[in-house]
């Protein structure tokens, strides 16, 4: 038995599992793959120590740095979590079930959809939700970017390099992200900026070929000739295995305490999953660490 196992391979599972292995605990993280959300980010202007790096690049540096510390890992995704008795857990994968004192969970979100006609029938024929993985597809094609948060805004900037004409399509009148990138979005010159406008429908053949929107203030309808579409409207959190197991706050996001601590006892939640304001790569971290170190705490007083 593990005295804890950590779920999900971001930045704040990473953070907890390299605290978890410096307390000498005995400890399993598992994960689909090291990095989580930020192997989907183009640029990293904003970890300390790394003024200017990629999600990959810094992915990569996490999984050097697990290594460093022996943590044992396993690639595989959870199926189930199952409390039996006070200080045993169950977490079972598609192949095998692991058992723990402690549960670390730091599973994050899921790209949030439109929920337009054409969204789903188009996944993967042109209607995407990783500008990094999926951005070099679209080379010398005209493509719209859907939100403009912060990772609707990287993915302007990324696809400006790539694609022959960039749409940004905000429903709002102001673009909300990170005015040092809107700025730098403003200065391209591939890039149209289309505020107050929401896509209604998407549609083409086999592939995408267009979509329709509409102008908010004036209630005009108009076909926009593409070939693809990023949506970048912001995430879900990933709760489906525990909802009926935590207490949730209205958005679906896992409530916790100072200590990362949830409504179940023995069971600490750290990242995006949780109800924590602000979605950063450094507060994630901090806010595994806390959990690995509240975890420690807590065997540390039960033993």
């Amino acid at each position: 038995m593990y005295d804890t196992i950590i779920i999900g391979g971001g930045p704040a599972g990473v953070s907890a599992a390299i605290y978890a292995a410096r307390k000498k605990l005995n400890s399993l993280l598992i994960t689909e793959n090291i990095g989580g959300q930020i192997l989907e980010t183009w640029e990293i202007e904003n970890y300390p120590g790394f003024s200017d790096t990629t999600g990959a690049s810094l992915a990569q540096q996490f999984t050097e740095h697990l290594q460093k510390f022996a943590v044992t890992t396993k690639n595989e995704r959870v199926i189930d979590i199952r409390k039996t008795t006070s200080l045993h857990f169950v977490v079972k994968t598609a192949t095998e079930e692991y058992e723990a004192k402690t549960l670390i969970l730091a599973i994050g979100k899921k790209p949030r959809p439109l929920n337009v006609p054409g969204e789903k029938k188009f996944q993967g024929k042109g209607v995407t939700y990783c500008a990094t993985c999926d951005g070099p597809l679209f080379a010398n094609k005209i493509v719209a970017i859907v939100g403009s948060g912060n990772s609707g805004l990287e993915a302007v900037i990324q696809m400006e390099k790539t694609a022959n004409q960039v749409y940004l399509i905000e429903k709002e009148s102001k673009c909300a992200g990170d005015p040092l990138l809107l700025d730098k979005i403003k200065t391209q010159a591939k890039t149209q900026i289309l505020n107050n406008t929401e896509i209604m429908e998407i549609y083409g053949d086999n592939f995408v070929r267009g979509a329709k929107i509409k102008n908010s203030k004036t209630n005009a309808i108009k076909n926009l000739k593409i070939d693809g579409v990023f949506v970048e409207i912001g995430g879900m959190p990933n709760t489906e295995l525990i909802k009926d197991l935590l207490e949730l706050n209205n958005e679906g996001k896992i409530k916790i305490d100072r200590f990362c601590q949830t409504s179940q006892e023995g069971i600490f939640a750290c990242g995006d999953i949780t109800d924590i304001p602000y979605e950063q790569i450094v507060i994630a971290a901090g806010e595994g660490a806390k959990a690995a170190i509240s975890a420690f705490n807590y065997l540390a007083k039960k033993r």
